[in-house]
């Protein structure tokens, strides 16, 4: 679920407001919801939905990605999903999802597509990812501010 999840808040909030504003996207199906003048920086989207995971993190210490799909929490898998999308992201680029994940789950199945598109396994990214989230603020402000800089 906080791949879907995470995937469609990063879209929906980070990247297709851009593709509007570039003109790769039909505004008009918008309905006006995203001001092309306020849109989120990747720093200031990515730190809003660190701070709601750190939120999640004081009530729940033992909150992963991987159980965020059964936290009490509603919102954890969305924003856990989006920084696990980012970081994936910033590894492979984004076009990666549409062009090689996705199509292989039809005929490989979501873990297996996940493999072949990221080098590891299901679990392996889950060990890995917690590690990344373990860090202190200064190390996440660092990540980002490195991919914002870019």
């Amino acid at each position: 679920r906080w791949l879907s999840e995470g995937l469609a808040v990063f879209l929906s909030e980070y990247h297709v407001p851009r593709l509007r504003l570039e003109g790769k996207l039909d505004r008009a199906s918008d309905r006006g919801t995203v001001d092309p003048n306020e849109l989120p920086s990747l720093w200031g989207f990515m730190m809003d939905k660190w701070r709601e995971i750190q939120e999640f993190r004081k009530e729940d210490p033992a909150l992963t990605l991987e159980n965020s799909g059964d936290s009490t929490f509603a919102r954890a898998p969305y924003m856990f999903g989006a920084w696990a999308i980012q970081y994936l992201k910033r590894e492979k680029g984004m076009d990666v999802f549409l062009n090689e994940f996705y199509p292989a789950i039809r005929d490989l199945g979501w873990e297996a597509s996940f493999k072949q598109t990221f080098g590891r396994t299901v679990d392996q990214f889950y060990r890995e990812f917690d590690r990344f989230l373990s860090k202190s603020d200064d190390e996440i402000i660092e990540y980002i501010f490195d991919e914002y800089a870019e």
